[in-house]
């Protein structure tokens, strides 16, 4: 799975890079736990459908959160 690979990719550059700021804000600490969250979440599923239903899941929390752009 590409897709999957590829996700946890994204989201662990951008944990490392929010976990090396010293200055995170609360914002920041919200969109961290975010990632991990995505990460962990997008690890464990094991076929396309799967992954897909937690990226339309995650995507939800997200909007409902005021996250999107």
């Amino acid at each position: 799975m590409q897709l999957k690979e590829k996700i946890i990719k994204l989201a662990n550059d951008a944990i490392t890079r929010m976990e090396a700021r010293p200055d995170r804000t609360e914002e920041d600490n919200d969109i961290l736990e975010i990632l991990l969250i995505l990460r962990d979440g997008a690890a464990e599923m094991s076929s396309e459908e799967a992954l897909d239903r937690w990226l339309d899941f995650m995507w939800k929390v997200l909007t409902d959160l005021g996250f999107s752009y």
